[in-house]
């Protein structure tokens, strides 16, 4: 988007909402908070908005590739709060669960479930905090629901699974049941 399509964009919803008069009389603080919400609108009819999302999500997949989840979390969090597709709670509640905050990983994997209920990566995601979070029979009923359905398009629900299991053991997240899911899996 051209910086110039942009103040001109600011420019118009600032003269739609105030008369000169009224613009001059309100505080700075007002002016301020004007300009902002005017801004943040113009930013999002012009589709930068997108963009700038796409890159967040991007960037936070790659910091998660490298492990740095709470570095990820910074990045993801204003694009959930702002944009939301159902695949970025199941990121965020993710690196929430990676980094042990599994009450937050809750609040976010279960508002993926919402948005999305056919986004099984989320769904298993899901099921591990609950099972983390000592709700077993919440888990154990997850596990069995999607055991027999792919995660992806080459990844069974049984496979990430493990995956994931291995992945929190190496990170330092150990629950007692980890084996017996695992094996009801099988």
């Amino acid at each position: 988007p051209d910086a110039d399509d942009y103040c001109v964009c600011v420019s118009n919803k600032i003269q739609k909402q105030y008369k000169y008069s009224e613009y001059q009389k309100l505080l700075a603080a007002e002016k301020t908070k004007a300009f902002r919400d005017a801004g943040l609108a113009c930013y999002k009819e012009s589709g930068a908005a997108v963009v700038l999302f796409d890159k967040q999500r991007a960037e936070a997949a790659v910091l998660i590739a490298k492990a740095q989840y709470g570095e990820a979390i910074k990045v993801l969090l204003p694009v959930v709060n702002e944009a939301p597709r159902s695949s970025d709670f199941g990121q965020l509640g993710l690196c929430y669960l990676l980094t042990k905050q599994y009450d937050k990983a809750l609040k976010y994997l279960e508002a993926g479930q919402k948005a999305d209920p056919t986004d099984l990566l989320t769904q298993l995601r899901l099921s591990h905090v609950y099972l983390l979070k000592d709700h077993y029979s919440d888990a154990k009923a997850l596990y069995k629901k999607f055991r027999s359905q792919n995660v992806t398009d080459t990844t069974s629900w049984a496979e990430q699974a493990q995956t994931d299991i291995k992945t929190f053991e190496k990170m330092g997240i150990h629950h007692p049941d980890f084996e017996r899911i695992l094996k009801q899996l099988e």
